[in-house]
């Protein structure tokens, strides 16, 4: 499927991939994991997503690219984020002006796994999967660990989540308040 572009509140953009990544280089750095029971007896069913969030507020852009993949697996669930030690190259992203960079510093690796954790365990009757997301993008004055946390949430939701989203599905995924996102 090609990409999805879509305009939210506050003049946030967003792009999601499913089904594909955009063309980049993947992360081949070191690796931070962890691993949850599944709660169903079947498995995940395999896809690929990619989010791209801008978030302008006022003088700077929140910027962030985050993109995964799930395999089924039984009886566990593997979250897996890849990181990058040093950017791996440049990125030309359409939705803001600061230059971007492929690849996941490792300061905001955590997040990313928390945000991930979060949608893991939210999730009713969690399939046994693998779930690696080892693509990603930031800026050097837009990125933080609060947007790498939520589009942590967002990719698992949507790679756990059958069919496409839709405006208001992203939406919800997309916000800055801490409480959202599905539940």
């Amino acid at each position: 499927m090609p990409v999805q572009s879509f305009h939210l509140a506050k003049h946030q953009r967003a792009r999601v991939w499913s089904g594909e990544y955009p063309d980049a280089p993947l992360g081949s750095g070191p690796v931070l994991g962890d691993s949850l029971a599944a709660g169903a007896s079947e498995q995940a069913q395999a896809k690929t997503v990619a989010i791209e969030w801008l978030v302008p507020l006022g003088g700077y852009s929140m910027y962030a690219l985050l993109g995964g993949t799930i395999r089924p697996q039984p009886d566990v669930v593997t979250l897996q984020v890849v990181t990058s030690p040093a950017p791996i190259s440049k990125f030309e992203s359409c939705l803001g002006r600061d230059q971007a960079w492929f690849g996941l510093p490792e300061e905001f690796a955590p997040s990313a796994l928390e945000g991930m954790r979060s949608a893991a365990q939210s999730h009713q009757a969690l399939p046994g999967a693998a779930v690696l997301c080892n693509l990603a993008a930031f800026t050097e004055t837009g990125s933080s660990n609060l947007v790498f946390k939520v589009l942590g949430r967002a990719v698992v939701h949507l790679l756990l989540t059958p069919g496409t989203p839709d405006q208001s599905e992203i939406a919800s995924l997309l916000t800055l308040e801490p409480s959202a996102g599905p539940q």
